[in-house]
């Protein structure tokens, strides 16, 4: 099993994602293809356990596609990406507790 993150620890990063969610400007060098870019958050709609997360960091997704599962109530229930994007990091792993709107993957849109 792999070492568990301290609570402080995943407050800490779920505050830090929660502030770059939805649709926050990346820093760009400018040009015109970089100012588009924006990071977007994947969250759980549902509370529950995370049973799986099925994407890795630079993975290339589309929106719609599942990024996660959900254990909750012994469903699982698919946590899918909200657009097209770049899987930039994971902010959850495997058994991990999780509350409605909890943010568990960050996208670079």
């Amino acid at each position: 099993m792999p070492p568990r993150l301290s609570k402080k620890l995943k407050r800490l990063l779920r505050k830090q994602a929660f502030r770059s969610s939805n649709s926050v400007p990346l820093k760009t060098s400018g040009k015109k293809e970089d100012i588009t870019k924006m990071e977007v958050v994947a969250k759980a709609h549902m509370p529950g356990l995370v049973a799986r997360v099925v994407v890795n960091e630079g993975d290339q997704v589309k929106a719609g596609q599942e990024v996660a599962v959900i254990n909750c109530m012994k469903t699982e229930l698919s946590v899918v990406a909200p657009s097209d994007g770049v899987v930039k990091s994971i902010l959850v792993q495997e058994w991990d507790e999780m509350e409605v709107g909890s943010p568990m993957v960050v996208l670079e849109a």
